[in-house]
């Protein structure tokens, strides 16, 4: 009689549990895998977040008529620190700043949105150096122009300009800069007041077409301040 054909042996099924465990062991690979792929987008999201934040917060700042936002017998510039948050994230790592005369949204004539910033400096830099021994540095107001950003738009710089002041100083002391305030009336002008040993008047700013500002003073200074 012929033998019987081998019988072959085979391996037992996995078991369900066993298949689940195997499928959940995956699944949990895959979102390690999605979590650790993702944290290098989370920084710039966070950071991005922050820097519309700060922005807000800017468009809308607003000080009080008659706030002294430059002091020329104080040598600490005085500071809005939201801008300066704002400027460190915009253009990491920051930079130096001169004291924070103006800082609010402004509108073009076609109805645009401007982040506009004015600061007082007295930095000699642009000053030739053998003439620092004689005058005094001038001061020079510098105006930034920014388009502002939105969840999926950074913030983009439209321009950098500077303005050197007719204020002649022998003694700073007793000048000072008003923070700047905006006219209701017309959204591209500002207006910043000063005082002056025995005078006081008013700088306006406009806000122009090829996105710089314009800085006029209002009334011509009496003769012993120049």
């Amino acid at each position: 009689m012929a033998d019987a054909p081998a019988q072959l042996d085979y391996a037992q099924p996995l078991r369900w549990r066993q298949r689940k465990g195997f499928r959940r062991a995956i699944f949990a690979a895959a979102l390690l895998l999605l979590i650790f792929d993702s944290l290098k987008f989370l920084r710039p999201a966070w950071d991005h977040g922050r820097l519309l934040h700060y922005q807000r917060r800017c468009l809308a700042h607003v000080n009080a008529p008659g706030t002294i936002a430059f002091d020329g017998g104080n040598a600490v510039p005085n500071a809005v620190d939201d801008w300066e948050r704002f400027y460190a994230l915009f253009s990491p790592p920051g930079g130096k700043h001169g004291a924070t005369v103006f800082v609010h949204e402004m509108r073009r004539a076609d109805g645009g949105k401007r982040l506009i910033v004015v600061e007082a400096d007295l930095s000699p830099s642009s000053m030739p150096t053998q003439l620092l021994s004689l005058y005094a540095p001038p001061l020079r107001l510098d105006s930034t122009v920014i388009v502002p950003g939105g969840v999926f738009e950074l913030p983009q710089l439209r321009s950098n300009g500077s303005w050197l002041t007719p204020f002649g100083f022998v003694d700073r002391a007793g000048f000072h800069l008003h923070a700047g305030q905006v006219d209701r009336a017309n959204p591209s002008h500002f207006t910043i007041a000063f005082d002056y040993p025995a005078h006081s008047g008013t700088i306006d700013g406009w806000l122009q077409p090829d996105e710089s500002i314009l800085f006029e003073l209002r009334d011509p200074l009496p003769r012993e301040t120049k």
